[in-house]
């Protein structure tokens, strides 16, 4: 019997997470005012190599680096190469930067005026050189990369920590000596947001799964 019982329980489990995950896929993204990816314009197209980067501000450089504003650069050889609609950033316009050590901050601000902060979900792949901490409104989310992340695009969720009106996303890379070449840089693509409501209705199936398991778990409490 209690077989029998883990075997109903984990199919039911399997079932709902299925059913639930399905329905969140299936949100539409929306469009959030001040949300892109790194070296684009407005309206999505990639900016020219040596451009200032538009979007995000770089509010943290090494002291008396020199660095004011993100330009678009030529990846690095063994950088990740970025997909459509995305760009690398750094801290140089140079395409053969050499980049002082320590931290740089690349700041993004968007809007949620128009929406409930706590249904919103926010998503994209980012790379890093080198090292590299993602902040949301002042808080760390949890999220990092590696020192060799640059080589391939990582996935980041942020589901929580936004609030009303102006939000503030923050890419924190840490810039760390190398043999001779020593650049830095960001990439963030596919960023996109999702509005996930707080009550999703559930299919009537879910609900005739819960019953049932629950008519089980009471007939085995009666045994």
């Amino acid at each position: 019997m209690y077989t029998k019982l883990r075997t109903f329980i984990l199919v039911v489990g399997l079932l709902l997470t299925g059913m639930v995950g399905n329905i969140h896929a299936g949100l539409a993204p929306v469009e959030i005012p001040g949300l892109y990816n790194t070296g684009i314009d407005d309206s999505g197209n990639v900016l020219n190599s040596g451009s200032v980067e538009i979007h995000y501000a770089l509010t943290q450089v090494p002291e008396n680096s020199g660095y004011t504003s993100p330009h678009l650069i030529t990846p690095h050889p063994r950088w990740v190469s970025p997909p459509e609609g995305s760009a690398w950033i750094g801290p140089s316009a140079s395409a053969n930067q050499d980049a002082e050590d320590g931290y740089y901050t690349y700041t993004l601000k968007f809007d949620l005026s128009e929406f409930d902060p706590n249904t919103v979900l926010i998503q994209g792949d980012w790379a890093s050189d080198n090292t590299g901490e993602i902040f949301l409104n002042g808080k760390y989310t949890g999220l990092s990369n590696s020192a060799t992340t640059y080589q391939s695009l990582s996935h980041f969720i942020i589901n929580s920590g936004f609030k009303e009106g102006e939000n503030t996303l923050e890419f924190k890379v840490n810039n760390e000596s190398g043999p001779s070449y020593n650049p830095s840089g960001l990439l963030v693509a596919n960023l996109q947001a999702t509005i996930v409501p707080s009550s999703v209705p559930l299919p009537g199936a879910i609900w005739l799964l819960g019953s049932a398991f629950v008519g089980i778990i009471g007939m085995r409490r009666k045994k």
